[in-house]
């Protein structure tokens, strides 16, 4: 075919190479970049959707606001309110506490503790009431 020197042959092998790298490296470049921008979009649709309700606000863009209506959903409370905080209370103990303890971590009086836990275990929490020794039942979240 053709009598092309050794060093010819070994550049164009090496400037093929080259352009061959170029050619992927702007197209890795291409695709990170539009992964990024719907990354940071669905972010800021998602924080939008969740700030929006507190300012008493609509959400903007749909997709926000179904994944922070699916959070709210999924715990069935904010994590601030009062449920919430009686949530936390039952959630972070191995043991069974009592309403008394319940009222002063939650903020709650008594008949509302009742209530928090009657409404948590309609949304699917399992509380259990346990009674030891005395007549106090003391409540625990089920693991």
């Amino acid at each position: 075919m053709f009598n092309l020197p050794q060093t010819l042959r070994a550049d164009l092998h090496n400037i093929e190479a080259r352009i061959e790298e170029a050619i992927r490296q702007d197209e890795r470049h291409k695709v990170l970049t539009q992964l990024a921008s719907e990354r940071e979009a669905g972010a800021r649709a998602f924080l939008d959707a969740v700030f929006a309700d507190r300012k008493g606000e609509t959400p903007s863009l749909n997709l926000g606001a179904s994944a922070a209506k699916k959070l709210r959903q999924r715990r069935g409370f904010h994590a601030s309110s009062k449920l919430g905080k009686l949530y936390r209370c039952l959630a972070y103990r191995s043991y069974a506490v009592t309403k008394n303890t319940l009222c002063r971590e939650s903020g709650m009086s008594t008949q509302s503790v009742y209530q928090g836990i009657a409404t948590l275990r309609e949304k699917g929490y399992k509380i259990e009431t346990v009674f030891g020794k005395g007549s106090k039942a003391r409540y625990k979240l089920a693991s």
